[in-house]
């Protein structure tokens, strides 16, 4: 039996920096920010202090998901 681990949130800032070191896709806080503030990112408010953050297996779905597109579209 494997345990559960815990989901990791990461604010717009946190997901700015793990797209481009841990991704490798080069990236800024104002270009996340962007994808935040038009919905492009599912990132959502944290009850209590407001601040904006995303779930870390939400952020790599997405880029992996447009990574698929792409591949599709070069074809």
């Amino acid at each position: 039996m494997s345990a559960m681990q815990a989901e990791k949130f990461m604010t717009v800032k946190e997901a700015a920096d793990f797209v481009t070191n841990k991704m490798g896709l080069p990236t800024t806080y104002q270009a996340m920010r962007t994808r935040a503030d038009t919905g492009k990112l599912p990132f959502f408010q944290e009850p209590g202090s407001k601040r904006r953050i995303i779930a870390e297996s939400a952020l790599i779905e997405v880029y992996m998901r447009r990574q698929i597109e792409a591949k599709r579209a070069a074809r």
